[in-house]
């Protein structure tokens, strides 16, 4: 579907750490109910880098690995949101 691709490029052109996480965090939803899976995941890794301290987008990126059949890399994404949020709900 040309819509996501559309998105993606837009998103991936904008610098991340100037927006704050609920707003990628509703772009990496928007590519996900567009089908875009690839580009979720790829937004909420870079949402991550640029956002080291946000277990929401942590999460984030945890579920869209999930979603788009990343199993053992949303586990070890777990694992790391684990040690870097000990108090973290799981």
């Amino acid at each position: 579907d040309m819509r996501g691709w559309f998105l993606l490029g837009l998103i991936l052109t904008l610098p991340l750490a100037a927006e704050e996480p609920i707003e990628l965090i509703r772009k990496i939803s928007s590519l996900e109910l567009v089908g875009d899976r690839p580009g979720a995941i790829e937004l909420a890794r870079r949402g991550v880098e640029s956002h080291p301290g946000s277990p929401e987008l942590r999460a984030a990126y945890i579920f869209a690995l999930a979603r788009g059949g990343e199993e053992q890399k949303a586990v070890e994404a777990y694992h790391a949101y684990r040690a870097a949020f000990p108090n973290a709900p799981s």
